[in-house]
C-alpha cells in the first residue's frame, strides 16, 4: 500500500513539474519569441522599405543626371584638356585637379583631352605601378571627372612602358587609349536656332554661363567674320549624299600600333554621318621615326636611347603617318570641326631648345594640316599656355597642368594670340556647329584668356568647301575603281 502511494504521489509530482514547465514555456513565447518574431517581421518589412526607397532614390539621381545631360548637349559638347599634368607635385597638380573637378561640375564636362606626358618622368612600368594612384586615380577624384579621358602620349610616356598605357584603357573605366593613335568621332542633336544679328556674329549672352566660374574675366576675342552659311552647306550635304556609297570601306581605320591591338579607333559604325567634332590623336614622337637613324645621328633626337624602337622608328613613323593621311580625309564633308591632339607643338611661344626630329615634325604636320584643312591642333610638351593663329588655323598650346613651367620668347609676332607661363592650368572647350570655344582656366579659377572660331568666318568656311571637294573626289575614284574591279 505504501508503494502504491509512493507511486501516485510521484505521478502527481510529475503531472506538477509539467504544468509549471508548459507555464514557463508559455511565459517565454509570449515574453520573448513572439516580440522577437514581430521585431524580426518588422526589421523586414523596414529593410523592404529602405531598399525601395533606395532605389527610387537611386532612379532619381540617375533621370537627374540624364537631364543635366541632356541640357548640357543642348548648349553643345564640352570637354576640358590637359597636358603635361601627370608629376604628382603637391603645390602644382593638385590645385590644377581639384579646380577641374569644379569647373567640370558646373559646366557638365563630358570627356577631358591629354596632350601627353601622362606620367612623370619615366612613365610607368606596368598596370600595377603606383603611379597609376599617385599621378591620376589618386588625383583626379571628384565625381565630375569620372568621365572618358581621351590620352595623347609624351616623350615622358615613351620612356617608360607604352603597352601598360594602352592596356589600361582595359583596366580603367574612364582612361582611353585604344593605340599610339586613333580618332574619335562626337555628335550632337540638331543645332539651335541661328543667334540675332550682333556685331561680329557672336551672341553676347553665349559665354555668360561660362564667366561663371572666373575670377577675372578676360574679354571674349572670336575670330572671323560674319557670313550666312547654312542653305549653302544643306545643299552642299544634298548633293554630297546623292553621290554616297551604299558600301562602307575600312577607310580611316589603322592606328595604334605597338601593342594597341585591333585599328585603335574609338567610332561607332556610322559615326560621321551628322558628326560635329571629328578628334584625331596623334603619337608626334612615333612621327619622328621617319627622320632619324639611330646609327648615324642618335642625337637627333631627344630620349633616343630610351624608347622602345619597334614604336618610334622609321617603320612605325611610315605606319603612322600613312594612317594619319587617310583619317584626315575619312569622312571629311561630314566633319563640322577637325580637331588634331598631340603632344609636340607644331608653332610655339616656348624659350626651350629643338632637337632636330621634332623641327622636322613641326614641318611635316604643319603641311598636313594645311594640305587636309584642320581647324584646331592641341599640342603639349612646352610648358606654357598658348594661341597662335597661323595661314588661318588655331594652334593651342597646353601643357601646363601639373609641372614646372618654361620661359617665353621675348619676341612674339601677330600670330601669337595669347602666351602664358606664370601658372598650372588647363583648357575648357565648347563647341557647337557655329562655333569653336576655348577658356585658358588658372588653378585658382581665373579665366586668363578666351579664344573663339566662328564657323560663319572666310577661312572655316573654305577649310570646310575645300574638305567636302576633296571627299566627293575621293568617292568618285574610289567608285570607278570599283567599277574596274567589276569589270
Amino acid at each position: 500500500g505504501g508503494g502504491g502511494g509512493e507511486g501516485e504521489g510521484g505521478g502527481g509530482g510529475g503531472g506538477g513539474e509539467g504544468e509549471e514547465i508548459g507555464k514557463v514555456s508559455s511565459f517565454l513565447h509570449s515574453s520573448l519569441v513572439r516580440p522577437m518574431m514581430t521585431t524580426t517581421s518588422m526589421a523586414i518589412t523596414a529593410m523592404a522599405n529602405n531598399n525601395e526607397e533606395e532605389e527610387e532614390e537611386e532612379k532619381k539621381k540617375k533621370e537627374k543626371k540624364k537631364e543635366k545631360k541632356e541640357k548640357a548637349m543642348e548648349k553643345g559638347l564640352c570637354f576640358l584638356s590637359i597636358g603635361d599634368y601627370g608629376s604628382g607635385k603637391a603645390k602644382r597638380q593638385i590645385p590644377v585637379a581639384r579646380r577641374m573637378g569644379k569647373v567640370a561640375k558646373k559646366l557638365g564636362a563630358q570627356f577631358v583631352i591629354t596632350t601627353g606626358d601622362n606620367v612623370y618622368p619615366y612613365g610607368v612600368d606596368s598596370l600595377e605601378d603606383p603611379l597609376w594612384r599617385r599621378v591620376f586615380e589618386d588625383v583626379y577624384t571628384e565625381d565630375s571627372l569620372q568621365v572618358p579621358w581621351y590620352v595623347a602620349l609624351g616623350d615622358h610616356d615613351h620612356r617608360g612602358n607604352v603597352s601598360a598605357q594602352i592596356l589600361y584603357s582595359l583596366t580603367s573605366p574612364r582612361w582611353r587609349l585604344p593605340g599610339q593613335f586613333y580618332s574619335k568621332s562626337f555628335f550632337l542633336p540638331s543645332p539651335p536656332p541661328p543667334p540675332p544679328p550682333h556685331d561680329e556674329g557672336v551672341n553676347p549672352n553665349h559665354r555668360n554661363d561660362a564667366d561663371e566660374y572666373i575670377d577675372n574675366p578676360a574679354p571674349k576675342q572670336p575670330q572671323g567674320d560674319v557670313e550666312e552659311n547654312e542653305e549653302d552647306r544643306q545643299e552642299e550635304e544634298e548633293e554630297e549624299e546623292e553621290e554616297e556609297e551604299e558600301e562602307e570601306e575600312e577607310e580611316g581605320g589603322g592606328g595604334g600600333g605597338g601593342g594597341g591591338g585591333g585599328d585603335g579607333r574609338e567610332s561607332d559604325g556610322d559615326e560621321v554621318e551628322h558628326a560635329l567634332l571629328k578628334l584625331v590623336v596623334i603619337d608626334s614622337v612615333a612621327l619622328e621615326g621617319l627622320f632619324v637613324d639611330p646609327a648615324e645621328f642618335p642625337r637627333d633626337r631627344r630620349f633616343s636611347d630610351e624608347y622602345t624602337p619597334s614604336l618610334v622608328d622609321w617603320s612605325a613613323g611610315t605606319r603612322h603617318l600613312t594612317w594619319l593621311i587617310n583619317e584626315l580625309e575619312s569622312h571629311s564633308d561630314r566633319v563640322d570641326w577637325l580637331m588634331v591632339v598631340g603632344h609636340r607643338p607644331v608653332c610655339s611661344c616656348a624659350n626651350r631648345s629643338r632637337y632636330p626630329a621634332e623641327e622636322r615634325v613641326a614641318k611635316l604636320l604643319g603641311d598636313v594640316f594645311r594640305k587636309h584643312d584642320v581647324d584646331v591642333y592641341m599640342s603639349g610638351h612646352d610648358h606654357v599656355a598658348q594661341h597662335l593663329e597661323v595661314d588661318n588655323m588655331v594652334f593651342i598650346g597646353n601643357g601646363n597642368g601639373g609641372y614646372n613651367t618654361h620661359p617665353l620668347n621675348d619676341e612674339r609676332g601677330e600670330t601669337t594670340k595669347f602666351a602664358a607661363t606664370d601658372y598650372n592650368g588647363f583648357v575648357v572647350h565648347r563647341v557647337t556647329r557655329e562655333r569653336f570655344d576655348f577658356d585658358f582656366v588658372g588653378a585658382n579659377g581665373t579665366v586668363l584668356h578666351k579664344g573663339s572660331i566662328l564657323a560663319s568666318s572666310p577661312s572655316t568656311r573654305r577649310r570646310r568647301e575645300s574638305r567636302s571637294r576633296r571627299s566627293r573626289r575621293r568617292r568618285k575614284r574610289r567608285r570607278e575603281r570599283l567599277q574596274r574591279q567589276k569589270k
